[in-house]
């Protein structure tokens, strides 16, 4: 198949062959007339047989339900095999009624309604003697919405089951059981294919698929230990197409049946399972015989004519009165026989010698001689007229053998991979061993795979596959010899770039194409390294715009000059490629240099030798010229000349590498007259520096004076501030405790008068009792609430007085500002809402965090909430790792971009003349980042309140006096 020469001897045998027949058919033409010859026999016999079969006449009417709607191979069989045997049995073709009911699409309730009082109106003057039900859902019809329809006529059914406790009614019923054999078919199937380790099971979901899925399910027990068993019942047709298409090796397929799939779409089973076959690439078992024939391995198949006719003929035999139903329910024997296609057990390589002794086959190729048995006779004499011309044939085909062998050898050896596709069948039929070695794979691989599966998905020109391979498929057959890129994707998953030509080749009975392919995956990809690589190139050339660079060959001519090299001298490439640099330099610089390098070198230097004298010897020249631009001014340059080679040490060309220098030269000169100058100005200024630096070292130091006081002072303010709110919330409290005091001192006179006076009764001292409990109550609370203000004002006045780290309880701590502060802020219904768990514990500066936290606090009153009858804090802390991280947040004015960039100046405030020092946040700063070795953090948004973000680590670094 890979070569012409084969081609031409196929049709040479394909003449004798013809010639042959010719002279076959004259032979027994002759013998015709005095006999009938076995093939006319042979075609007459079944019509004299069908004649000899009828039967008298029977006035009987039949009705056939048919679950599913017409146009279903089996179905069309089936039904056909019946209305033959009945009318062989005597019934007329006119008293035989079909009805399709197309049940597994009408499966709502409201559609069987009408249906079944369509059918009962059609058939209300009609006596049906006789019903038959196909399939289980015209079954389940007539026994539930067709009850009424021929009530007491018998019934028979065929592929369905009559459920335990049914209502039958007065009806009799001879059941057909279809043998579907699900193991025995798998059982051949494994005989035939013993590697196998994955089984497939088309089936779809409708109401007789579900029904036999019990049957199947059942018979699939003993395999589910040996067999990975996958079912279909939850994918479309398309993912059934798709999966069944590249199923790995080992692998057999059980088509069960087909009307529906997962997404609700109707299918022709027969069509459905035939078209899934011929696109499997793996044995394809059936359990009908009317599906072989598409590409289907076939199985112990249940033979539908046959079925069809024999229960016809019961029928027949009931009808006409010779047979007699004995029950309510009967059954009839079904046909189960091992059938199987030859072509196809061929292609899939099966071992014939494990099927039984009584399989069947079809499309098996029969021997001559039981075909041409009466011509065979009469072709001896023909032989010998035919050997001469054998033999002159064989001569002139072994001249054509001899150049088919070279070209076989050359094809068999040719570097790349040839492939020969069958493009009716889209399957690989002939390859050479390149072939084989280029896509991983086995020959018996290659010729059992379908073309398509070798196209990666993905292509160069991103068409889709199968539009721009029918196109080229179809010119490639029109005569063109089309060579395409593609990529191509080899049997163990790897993908390859190949260049592929597509010929057609000869042959009158197939669609042959000749596909060569070459792997170009190195070459593109070398391609692509050097299109990047000269990417870069060009783009390092055009990127260097202050750089001139000049190339040229061995003979001096420009080869490369760069837009640096444009931009420096004023031409364009195009003005300068093919001409030699020399025409840059000024003349008597490049004289003066060639007479210096003819005395230094001891040879007659001149022209553009001058440049490149001395890289020949691979070093590179670096020399100050000066270029002429193309308007005629002079520039000054640093020239670097090298020599470029090629893999042989040869040179090719040079390289000269300019860098414009003129105006770092006029830079050096001026710098030295600068020199010159500053010497006397540092001098003078040395002297007015030193007196201004001791100026600003005392203002300095003034400075930091007074700030600490500033500080000092922040930090008292503060702290008055608070002695002022613990004042105000002592008040409060002692003036109660004062009040209460006062008025049991008056209650206790009263009480010693009345006992004095002996007026003393038990109700007085009751009442007395009472009154004196309920001022120690209030006494208790009263002094109670001063000790706790007086011991967290005492705490705070330590820890900031004193400056000292200890171990402390972070919200102890800030219990104790807000405690302090809480009065002040409770007169203008300013609220804190603190969120601190008790086990936070530190080692640090208490003192310092406590000023923190008060100065925040104030900051928002004095700033945030100014104006304002209300407000909200919020402070919360929480641990992580070994820091805490602490945020403060009000729901205050905000501040904005301006006003956030200097909030921790010192000195900084927006209330400037009316109580504010500007030091507060600037302390805080200062607090967090010196002693408490934190960090701080703002964002603030106009109306929207601000937020500060304060991490602090649990233990505070060490102070330098504390090392």
């Amino acid at each position: 198949m890979l070569n012409s020469g084969h081609s031409i001897i196929a049709a040479y045998a394909k003449r004798l062959r013809v010639l042959a027949l010719a002279l076959i058919f004259c032979a027994a033409g002759s013998a015709s007339h005095s006999a009938p010859s076995a093939a006319t026999a042979s075609l007459s016999a079944p019509v004299q047989s069908s004649i000899i079969l009828q039967q008298a006449p029977l006035d009987k009417r039949v009705l056939i339900l048919v679950a599913n709607g017409f146009g279903g191979r089996t179905l069309d069989l089936y039904v056909a095999g019946l209305m033959d045997g009945l009318k062989k049995g005597g019934i007329k073709s006119g008293d035989i009624y079909v009805e399709y009911l197309d049940l597994a699409r009408g499966t709502n309730d409201l559609f069987r309604q009408q249906l079944a009082r369509l059918l009962t109106e059609k058939y209300s003057r009609i006596q049906l003697d006789l019903l038959f039900c196909v399939q289980q859902p015209s079954l389940n019809f007539l026994l539930n919405e067709g009850k009424q329809l021929a009530p007491l006529s018998p019934v028979f059914i065929r592929g369905a089951k009559l459920a335990p406790g049914a209502a039958l009614g007065q009806r009799q019923f001879v059941s057909q059981t279809a043998q579907l054999d699900y193991a025995g078919t798998i059982q051949r199937a494994m005989e035939l294919f013993p590697d196998t380790t994955q089984l497939v099971v088309v089936q779809g979901n409708s109401e007789l698929e579900q029904e036999r899925k019990k049957d199947l399910d059942l018979a699939l027990v003993r395999w589910r230990d040996k067999l990975q068993v996958t079912d279909t019942t939850s994918l479309s047709f398309k993912e059934i197409h798709s999966k069944l298409s590249t199923l790995p090796q080992h692998s057999i397929i059980l088509g069960a049946g087909f009307m529906r799939d997962a997404k609700g779409e109707f299918f022709v089973a027969a069509e459905a399972l035939g078209e899934l076959s011929r696109i499997a690439n793996a044995p394809f078992f059936v359990l009908y015989d009317s599906m072989l024939g598409s590409g289907a391995v076939g199985g112990m198949v249940s033979r539908i004519e046959e079925d069809a006719r024999s229960f016809s003929q019961m029928a027949v035999d009931v009808l006409s009165g010779a047979t007699q139903l004995s029950g309510q329910v009967n059954r009839a024997p079904g046909t189960l026989t091992p059938l199987f296609d030859w072509l196809q057990l061929q292609r899939w390589h099966a071992d014939l010698s494990k099927l039984p002794a009584n399989t069947e086959f079809i499309n098996k190729p029969v021997s001559l001689w039981d075909h041409y048995a009466a011509y065979f006779i009469g072709i001896v004499v023909l032989i010998l007229l035919l050997c001469a011309f054998v033999l002159a044939l064989i001569i002139q085909n072994r001249q054509r053998q001899v150049a088919e062998t070279r070209y076989r050898v050359l094809v068999e050896q040719a570097p790349e991979a040839i492939l020969v596709v069958d493009f009716d069948t889209k399957f690989i039929i002939d390859a050479n061993p390149s072939a084989e070695k280029l896509l991983n794979c086995t020959r018996d691989e290659l010729l059992n795979s379908n073309v398509r599966r070798l196209y990666a998905d993905q292509q160069p020109d991103g068409l889709p596959v199968e539009l721009t391979r029918i196109r080229n498929v179809e010119r490639a057959l029109a005569g063109e010899s089309i060579l395409v890129e593609r990529v191509m994707r080899t049997f163990d998953g790897r993908e390859l770039q190949c260049d592929l030509r597509l010929v057609r080749l000869p042959d009158i009975r197939r669609r042959l194409l000749r596909v060569s392919l070459v792997d170009v995956t190195l070459r593109k990809l070398a391609e692509a390294q050097v299109l990047q690589l000269n990417r870069r190139l060009q783009a390092l050339l055009d990127a260097a715009q202050e750089i001139a660079i000049i190339s040229t060959d061995a003979n001096g001519r420009v080869t490369v000059f760069n837009q640096g090299a444009e931009k420096m001298l004023g031409y364009a490439e195009s003005e300068i490629r093919g001409k030699s640099p020399a025409f840059l330099h000024l003349t008597d610089e490049v004289n003066q240099r060639a007479a210096f390098l003819t005395q230094q070198l001891g040879r007659p230097i001149a022209a553009f030798e001058t440049f490149v004298a001395l890289t020949r010897d691979g070093a590179s020249d670096i020399q100050t010229w000066t270029y002429v631009r193309k308007d005629g001014r002079h520039l000054q340059v640093s020239l670097a000349v090298s020599a470029v080679r090629d893999e042989h040490g040869l040179i090719n060309g040079f390289l000269g590498i300019a860098i414009d220098i003129s105006q770092r030269l006029a830079a050096e000169r001026e710098f030295i007259q600068l020199n010159q100058e500053l010497d006397l100005r540092v001098q003078e200024r040395t002297q007015a520096l030193q007196s201004s630096t001791e100026q600003l070292q005392q203002a300095l130091n003034h400075l930091r004076q007074m700030q600490d006081k500033l500080v000092q002072s922040e930090k008292l303010a503060a702290l008055g501030s608070i002695v002022a709110a613990v004042a105000h919330e002592l008040n409060t409290p002692i003036g109660n405790c004062l009040t209460v005091a006062s008025a049991f001192n008056d209650k206790t006179q009263d009480f010693e008068k009345q006992i004095h006076a002996g007026q003393l009764r038990r109700s007085h001292l009751t009442v007395y009792t009472e009154d004196a409990h309920n001022a120690m109550q209030l006494l208790l609370r009263g002094l109670q609430r001063a000790v706790e203000l007086v011991s967290n004002f005492k705490q705070v006045a330590v820890d900031q007085g004193s400056e000292q780290r200890r171990q402390f309880m972070l919200k102890e701590v800030a219990d104790s500002v807000v405690a302090l502060m809480s009065a002040s802020l409770q007169k203008k219904n300013y609220q804190i809402a603190m969120r601190i768990d008790h086990d936070l514990n530190m080692d640090s500066y208490p003192g310092a965090i406590e000023q923190v936290i008060a100065n925040l606090i104030n900051n928002s009153v004095l700033h945030g909430f100014d104006g304002r009858t209300h407000g909200l804090i919020q402070l919360q802390a929480e641990r992580d790792g070994e820091h805490i991280v602490l945020t403060y947040g009000d729901d205050g004015a905000g501040m904005s971009e301006d006003i956030l960039s200097h909030i921790f100046d010192p000195f900084f405030t927006t209330r400037m003349g009316t109580g504010g020092s500007g030091l507060g946040m600037s302390i805080c700063h200062n607090l967090i980042m010196g002693p408490l070795g934190g960090s701080i953090d703002v964002s603030s948004v106009p109306g929207h309140g601000s937020s500060f973000h304060i991490i602090l680590p649990r233990v505070a670094p060490k102070a330098k006096d504390d090392s």
